[in-house]
């Protein structure tokens, strides 16, 4: 790549002016040896910061990657869609499939975010006529009991996917766990 860009050419032309001049001040060769040594090192110091920072981006790119996946993924799925593939038919480096996922996941975020604010919107006005009527759990029907009762920790957990703004909640109290047939569908 030096070669082609023609950056060995100016290289050699530098080496050969600095060659020039120490042999015009009488510069012993241990002297220039010394300074080749120094030039060497440079060079591998600077090929070796390279490659930490290039497998540093991979690195991350990849982590980026991965989550970008799991995001769209777990929003395709809450939505009861499929996603649409295109990246893994593709022959594409990495920071082209990390664009790809982020307009992917850019076009995706506001239809599930509008869905997962109208779910919590119907638990919470279920739960408001639950309470206005003073109904139990167990007198609502099973799909809407669930609802009700998956709203709080389902909102979080959807929060963690992605951030609502102004999401509506029930005023019942928090949970973390879900029963058995408590699914994830938004």
């Amino acid at each position: 790549a030096l070669k082609q860009s023609g950056n060995n050419e100016k290289s050699e032309i530098v080496l050969g002016q600095l060659q020039d001049i120490w042999q015009s001040l009488g510069v012993v060769p241990s002297d220039r040896e010394v300074a080749r040594l120094q030039i060497e090192s440079c060079l591998e110091d600077t090929c070796a910061r390279k490659l930490k920072e290039a497998k540093s981006l991979k690195t991350s790119t990849l982590v980026e990657i991965a989550s970008l996946q799991n995001t769209a993924a777990a929003m395709y799925s809450a939505l009861g869609l499929t996603q649409s593939g295109e990246i893994e038919g593709k022959e594409c480096n990495l920071l082209e499939q990390l664009e790809q996922l982020k307009k992917e996941e850019k076009t995706i975020r506001p239809t599930f975010i509008s869905a997962v604010e109208r779910r919590a919107k119907i638990a919470k006005n279920a739960k408001s006529l639950m309470d206005d009527m003073s109904l139990s759990n167990e007198q609502l029907p099973a799909n809407l009991t669930t609802m009700v009762r998956q709203n709080e920790g389902q909102v979080r957990a959807l929060s963690a996917i992605t951030p609502l703004k102004n999401a509506p909640t029930t005023d019942t109290p928090r949970t973390t766990t879900k029963s058995k047939d408590d699914s994830d569908y938004v």
